[in-house]
């Protein structure tokens, strides 16, 4: 049995949030890069969630960050957020049967994020509403790291227990 515990896709600081929602994750080693500490904010409606993204987006691409994912539960979340947002950003939304990724800003379903990265990732209603049960624990998990340098979670009502369990210096609010 080999174990690949060292993360090489994340900064310190994502990884060190990160590791802290799995059990056993103290022994996912984190490279030495350093970043930015995730940013955590709760909203009181969807509007407001949705100018907080919209201020995100345009921040990260004058930054000149070329790839930002919105990752959503699922794919109807995708839709709606989509619908909402898109004429205040330029992004692409990603289904299963996208072909491709492109530069740019893309909103996508946490299940299709596996396997990708992205400069920021902004985790769409990072809630207990939405994240509560165990056995989205490792969806949430993967979700949050598709981060390679800038990791947001914004949730509508209280945060994700995954979240809110850990301890909040790993994190801005």
């Amino acid at each position: 049995l080999i174990r690949l515990t060292r993360s090489y896709r994340s900064t310190y600081e994502i990884v060190d949030f990160t590791r802290a929602m799995l059990p056993g994750g103290e022994q996912i080693i984190p490279f030495n890069r350093r970043g930015n500490k995730p940013v955590v904010a709760m909203y009181e409606d969807r509007e407001d969630m949705h100018g907080e993204i919209v201020r995100n987006i345009h921040d990260l691409q004058q930054q000149g960050y070329q790839y930002t994912a919105i990752i959503c539960k699922t794919e109807s979340e995708c839709t709606e957020a989509y619908e909402a947002l898109k004429d205040q950003i330029t992004m692409r939304k990603m289904t299963k049967n996208t072909p491709i990724f492109e530069k740019g800003t893309i909103i996508i379903p946490a299940y299709l994020a596996k396997g990708v990265e992205f400069d920021a990732v902004i985790l769409y209603n990072a809630s207990a509403e939405q994240y509560h049960r165990e056995a989205e624990r490792k969806l949430f998990y993967t979700a949050c790291t598709r981060a390679m340098h800038l990791l947001y979670a914004y949730a509508i009502g209280e945060v994700t227990p995954f979240i809110s369990k850990i301890d909040p210096e790993l994190y801005e609010q």
